[in-house]
């Protein structure tokens, strides 16, 4: 008997409808988790006012969800035990390109910014995920889900602070002032900036 799972589906313009769809089949290398936390992008919102995701090949359907965490049921062949709790890095990438071998996986060259889960492949908008183990991502306990559905966020704010070249007493611009700008302007301020602006 197939398994199935409640999802938040994308069924229109700015509308989700909840369905009950069959668990995803597990490959190789995959493990299994219950979605515990689910964070809600500002992409999210851009697909749900569009109607769909950026698969244009995509058929039936899609549900979103990229920055979220969980409780592995099945660890399949990985080293996670059923019970760990994990987050998820959304960016499917290939991990044998020279920009992958350089540690660089998120320019990996056959991702190109088309290959994420949430986006092109259906997310964690749903009870169950399954996907690449070595995507995730063991939480220690004292992060609890919420904070685990932001790790998504937060990564890519630290990134751009850390790239800016930040010194002690700079002044700061943050352009924007949504979770990630908010973040940056947080981070900026931890790592010594005098001002910042917004």
């Amino acid at each position: 008997m197939t398994e199935m799972m409640k999802t938040a589906v994308l069924v229109g313009p700015e509308k989700l409808e909840t369905k009950s769809v069959p668990v995803p089949e597990m490959k190789a290398g995959d493990i299994r988790i219950r979605v515990s936390a689910c964070g809600v992008c500002g992409s999210d919102i851009h697909m749900w006012k569009t109607e769909h995701g950026w698969n244009p090949k995509h058929t039936g359907d899609f549900w979103m969800g990229h920055e979220f965490c969980g409780v592995v049921e099945d660890p399949g062949t990985s080293h996670f035990k059923a019970g760990d709790r994990v987050v998820f890095w959304a960016n499917l990438y290939c991990g044998e390109c020279d920009m992958c071998r350089a540690g660089l996986e998120h320019l990996c060259r056959s991702v190109n910014g088309t290959n994420y889960i949430g986006f092109v492949c259906c997310g964690a908008y749903a009870e169950k995920f399954v996907g690449p183990a070595r995507l995730a991502y063991k939480l220690p306990d004292a992060v609890t889900d919420t904070d685990a559905a932001l790790i998504d966020p937060l990564m890519v704010a630290y990134h751009a602070v850390r790239k800016s070249g930040l010194k002690l007493h700079d002044k700061v611009l943050v352009v924007g002032s949504g979770i990630i700008a908010q973040m940056m302007g947080e981070l900026a301020k931890r790592a010594g900036a005098s001002y910042v602006a917004m």
